[in-house]
């Protein structure tokens, strides 16, 4: 915590700061965002001897800090920086104008700051001025902070999008979810089916997608393995959102917490955000490195959630973004 003292008129103004370590660790904790998959520093200036070590490397892979800008977690949070990182937590907010913005040309995060005005997240001053450099209280940025995750356990995506560049070179082809055998991998994917040994095999129902490789064909039957869509895929882009409500049901806590014994025993970064009350709202940002496990353990998740229908009302679409 950091005491600064701002100059107001002829009025000195005390307010409590936050330094930009600690502004990190509150967005990570806030976001639900836990570990991180690599251990090399991405700032040369923040080792691993750092108190905000772990919460400054999972936020670069989220996206909420670039290393190519300078960080130094010690430095009180500004203006700039508390627009940067929330736009980019936030991720969907509307472009602003920049050139509404009088002194815009004194940050270098002239396109998230001008995304914190022209949403209503963060204000300019009645000479449309936003004062980059100055740093921001906590109170303030705390009420900011907690404006984006509100809006992220709200987001609702009018459409579903589950676009896979694959590598060059793989062949792929559509098929109806096919029903496998759990002990051989054998499935019968129909005579027409024109996918061999080594060409993927995709099948979507809903939002529930699944991938596998196919290992050798025998006629209409085919054994199938999961496909790892971090060797055959360029990229993944997904899109969606779920909305469970489980209606006081008595099942909550026990399906809440098979939930977290499957991520547990897949050794998997918990979801971006999860909301436990009478409601449970997925959202996930696996734009960059999605691979096939991750997509099917969540789609087990979701099929669990959904096996008692009866129990929950439940929207058509799910997903994870």
């Amino acid at each position: 915590m950091i005491l600064t003292v701002s100059m107001t008129g002829c009025h000195n103004k005390e307010t409590n700061s936050l330094n930009k370590g600690e502004w990190i660790s509150r967005i990570i904790l806030k976001a639900g965002i836990q570990g991180h998959q690599e251990d090399q520093p991405y700032f040369m200036n923040i080792n691993a001897q750092s108190e905000y070590f772990n919460d400054i490397q999972a936020a670069v892979e989220w996206h909420i800090l670039d290393p190519s800008y300078p960080f130094d977690p010690k430095e009180t949070l500004s203006n700039e920086w508390t627009a940067f990182t929330l736009v980019n937590l936030a991720r969907d907010l509307p472009k602003g104008n920049s050139s509404s913005i009088r002194d815009i040309s004194k940050t270098v995060f002239a396109d998230q700051v001008s995304s914190a005005v022209a949403s209503g997240l963060m204000k300019t001053d009645t000479r449309n001025m936003f004062h980059p450099k100055d740093p921001i209280d906590e109170e303030t940025a705390m009420k900011c902070l907690d404006q984006v995750i509100e809006h992220i356990n709200n987001r609702h995506f009018d459409e579903d999008i589950f676009e896979i560049e694959w590598e060059e070179g793989v062949s792929v082809y559509q098929s109806e979810p096919p029903v496998i055998d759990p002990d051989t991998g054998e499935a019968d994917v129909g005579i027409d089916c024109e996918a061999q040994a080594g060409d993927i095999l995709v099948s979507r129902n809903g939002a529930d997608y699944q991938a596998y490789k196919v290992v050798s064909r025998d006629g209409s039957k085919a054994t199938l393995e999961p496909c790892d869509l971090s060797e055959e895929a360029r990229s993944v882009n997904v899109q969606g959102s779920v909305k469970i409500n489980f209606n006081e049901c008595e099942k909550k806590r026990i399906y809440w917490e098979k939930v977290l014994e499957i991520y547990k025993e897949n050794d998997f970064i918990m979801p971006h955000s999860f909301r436990l009350g009478n409601e449970i709202k997925f959202y996930d940002i696996w734009d960059y490195h999605v691979t096939s496990d991750e997509i099917q353990l969540v789609n087990k998740i979701i099929r669990m959630l959904k096996k008692d229908e009866d129990d929950y009302f439940l929207k058509e679409h799910i997903s994870y973004t």
